[in-house]
């Protein structure tokens, strides 16, 4: 059985998604990484609105605007696991995903620091005036996942 089920955090007033599953908690990351996230926000922001007239909830409030620009980057990279993607390519995932503008050298300072950790590695372009990049160590970038996870 999985229910979930949004209410309002008594202290800050945000909205809180509340999990009950009979998953274990990889598995249901796994999950929620193949989703659409921007569109579950949307939906559950949707949801909320219906079932409460009292309480403001606007989709910046939730959970995944907490996130650093660097985790939310990794969860489009646990989305592109297959092939070589360029920093354009993160960037416009990114946008589509969370539904906010990002600068290109955010991207590519944040690619770089997962780069340092050995999540990722890179190749110049076919024109060698660029860099593209794939996740080298899965498990890292699962672990770093898992990690962020336990601390929403």
């Amino acid at each position: 059985m999985t229910r979930l089920e949004i209410k309002l955090d008594p202290k800050t007033g945000k909205p809180m998604i509340v999990v009950e599953a009979d998953i274990p908690i990889k598995k249901l990351i796994e999950q929620i990484g193949k989703t659409d996230l921007a569109g579950l926000v949307e939906q559950l922001y949707t949801v909320e609105s219906k079932q409460s007239a009292t309480a403001t909830v606007r989709p910046q409030d939730d959970v995944l605007s907490s996130f650093k620009v660097v985790d939310k980057i990794k969860l489009i990279l646990s989305k592109l696991t297959v092939g070589w993607h360029t920093t354009a390519e993160v960037k416009e995932e990114y946008e589509r995903e969370f539904k906010e503008e990002i600068a290109q050298a955010t991207i590519s300072q944040n690619m770089k620091r997962l780069l340092e950790k050995e999540i990722l590695e890179r190749r110049p372009t076919r024109r060698g005036n660029s860099f593209e990049y794939r996740v080298e160590n899965q498990e890292k970038l699962n672990e770093s996942l898992n990690l962020l996870e336990e601390s929403v």
